[in-house]
């Protein structure tokens, strides 16, 4: 997960004692890339 924040293809946040994690625009970007845009 590290790797992916310190690129920023991922965020985190909190949500009470909770840590959430999400793809965030250029990550999104990544998905679509590997999937041949479908």
């Amino acid at each position: 997960l590290r790797v992916l924040l310190d690129a920023g293809l991922i965020g985190r946040r909190r949500a009470g004692r909770s840590v959430l994690y999400y793809r965030t625009g250029a990550g999104d970007s990544v998905v679509e890339a590997g999937s041949g845009g479908a």
